[in-house]
């Protein structure tokens, strides 16, 4: 669609031609008084007057998609909004109001996603009949491109994304594989890993609007119905077990109520199947969210459908004033956090059996202007959300100090967020750059804690650390005390963090009566290897600082600490020059590894 057409009662008409006999009629509900597309087509902008219960007219813009589908409305203060125009590039808009003019910061929903440190997203390219998907592995700098259908939809989980798309077959391609009656489209879902190689598909016939997944299954949603797909990966448990029944997959009618009986009759060998409707909702789909043990949907009236995983069971269901448009579910699946179509973020609570007032008594979280959400993998308080240009770490229902950022968040763990400028380098066309395109941003108690650690002292830090207690933060106060030979408290804190290791190097410290020794093996730990050889020959332990080298596989160095000293055997050193032969040959130089191994008598 190219055309739209906008009248002033607020009926908008949007056409493919001026002779397109079938447009799409959209009502915007307000008084209409300009509209705009964006740059490429993708979303169109209408403004105006809307009356509220309080007969007092409110400044809208609202924003559709080129099919009339409303992605999110504005509300402008002032009298009267008189024209809006975009910025060059759609990630700005311009409005006049009264004699003012705003301006407003654009947060395009881009086709993207994060799993296992890599950036995976949609190239913006004028291709119609492919989409270009690119794997960017942050921790490489590498990419990788993938070419397939067009895309409509991407979801992450830990290792592994899917793709949607539409792939056009013949209608007899069709008949052999689905029983729907459109014979245009068949849907494909491709899990990929982190270098876009495909590991597992599926074709389905319902078109997949909504997409999410976990580490086991995809869920794919039409407006009416789901489907709830069990995938295998070369890692998977059901690919190394062989003797593992393959789980039949089924499509709901969101209208349904799935029972257990219904998901046992399905995966007996029963021939009955129990037809799924095929009937328009009512009250369409408008969101999922999925988490290892829950299944959320989301409905137009603000209803919200909550499911155990991995049997389909209706076990609640929430009323919402609005509509949501975006959903997360938390580490441990206690709570959800919502975005509604007007940026309002709320919380939802997801325990069994817990009433609404023993919900709002933990505090009920309430923030404007929020586009994005993303909760902590290793805490199921901490949500970390984007307000506007302002990113937000909210503990419980308590903010900690804003950090500006306009990129969007992959990725919230160990008290550290990751983002990225896909502005730049979707909008921008510019090369992924690790320094320059992702960000790394710490939370206020790890940056409260380096500062305590460095400024003030272990003791006020480890209070800090008792009340703000994280993994993270005891392994930072770990390596502090071991650095400062406060063996007690540095053995206290590893066991908090439950690292075995650092427990280990406590207990040969103890036994270590020098403290050079002590601080050399401190340094061996901490990969401080020249610090800690340093400290072995200072104290005369030149035995100690050939173990080390040794222990590293560093066959050079080891022969130049043989070579400092006497007491080295014939029998030492030709072992030394045939673990270098070795060295020499993996590498494939022969004439090198043969001038050792001849040294070697080997």
């Amino acid at each position: 669609p190219v055309l739209a057409v906008c009248y002033e009662n607020g009926k908008m008409q949007i056409m493919r031609s001026e002779n397109d006999d079938s447009p799409v009629i959209v009502d915007t509900n307000i008084q209409a008084i300009s509209c705009m597309w964006n740059h490429d087509g993708s979303i169109i902008a209408v403004c105006g007057m809307k009356t509220n219960l309080n007969d007092k007219e409110v400044n809208q813009v609202q924003f559709y998609t080129p099919y009339g589908v409303h992605i999110r409305t504005l509300k402008i203060p002032g009298k009267e909004i008189t024209c809006l125009s975009w910025e060059g590039k759609s990630l700005r808009i311009a409005l006049s109001v009264d004699s003012f003019i705003y301006f407003a910061n654009i947060r395009p929903d881009y086709t993207w996603c994060y799993f296992n440190k890599t950036v995976c997203y949609l190239e913006a390219t004028k291709a119609e009949d492919t989409s270009l998907i690119t794997f960017w592995d942050t921790n490489s700098n590498q990419c990788y491109s993938k070419q397939v259908d067009p895309i409509i939809g991407i979801a992450a989980t830990v290792d592994h994304c899917v793709l949607a798309v539409e792939t056009k077959i013949s209608a007899k391609e069709f008949s052999f594989m689905s029983d729907s009656k459109s014979k245009d489209f068949m849907y494909q879902l491709l899990v990929c890993n982190s270098i876009s190689t495909t590991v597992d598909s599926k074709y389905v016939d319902l078109r997949p609007n909504f997409i999410a997944m976990n580490s086991t299954h995809v869920v794919v949603a039409s407006k009416d119905q789901f489907l709830l797909w069990h995938y295998h990966t070369p890692k998977g448990a059901s690919t190394l077990h062989g003797n593992v029944k393959a789980k039949k997959d089924k499509k709901y009618h969101i209208d349904d109520t799935p029972a257990l009986d219904v998901l046992n009759d399905l995966d007996s060998n029963a021939t009955y199947d129990i037809p799924s409707k095929t009937d328009a909702s009512q009250d369409p789909i408008c969101c999922i969210a999925v988490s290892e043990s829950l299944l959320l949907i989301g409905r137009e009236s603000g209803l919200i459908h909550e499911y155990t995983l991995p049997h389909l069971v209706l076990r609640n269901r929430h009323y919402l004033q609005t509509k949501c448009y975006k959903m997360a579910i938390n580490c441990n699946s206690s709570k959800a956090a919502l975005i509604d179509c007007n940026g309002v973020l709320s919380t939802l609570s997801l325990r069994e059996g817990e009433s609404d007032e023993q919900a709002a008594m933990e505090g009920r979280i309430e923030r404007k202007d929020v586009w994005a959400i993303c909760w902590a993998k290793d805490n199921p308080q901490l949500l970390a959300i984007m307000e506007k240009t302002r990113m937000y770490i909210l503990r419980g229902a308590d903010p900690e100090e804003p950090i500006t950022c306009s990129g969007y968040i992959c990725n919230f763990e160990d008290l550290e967020i990751t983002g990225v400028l896909l502005d730049e380098i979707i909008k921008g066309g510019a090369t992924p750059n690790v320094k320059e395109h992702i960000l790394q941003l710490r939370v206020k108690s790890l940056r409260d804690t380096e500062d305590l650690l460095v400024h003030v002292g272990i003791t006020e830090a480890k209070q800090f650390i008792e009340d703000n207690s994280h993994p993270r933060l005891w392994r930072l106060l770990a390596e502090a005390s071991v650095k400062k030979l406060d063996l007690d408290t540095a053995e206290s804190a590893f066991v908090r963090c439950s690292n075995y290791p650092g427990i280990q190097l406590i207990k040969r410290l103890k036994n270590i009566q020098v403290e050079a020794l002590q601080k050399a093996e401190i340094c061996a730990f901490f990969g401080e290897f020249d610090e800690a050889e340093k400290l072995y020959i200072d104290v005369d332990r030149r035995d100690l600082a050939i173990s080390l080298r040794q222990s590293l596989c560093d066959w050079f160095r080891t022969v130049q600490l043989y070579k400092m000293g006497p007491g080295i055997s014939d029998q030492q050193m030709e072992h030394a020059w045939r673990e270098i032969g070795n060295h020499f040959m993996n590498m494939r130089a022969w004439e090198s590894a043969k001038e050792y191994y001849d040294k070697a008598h080997h």
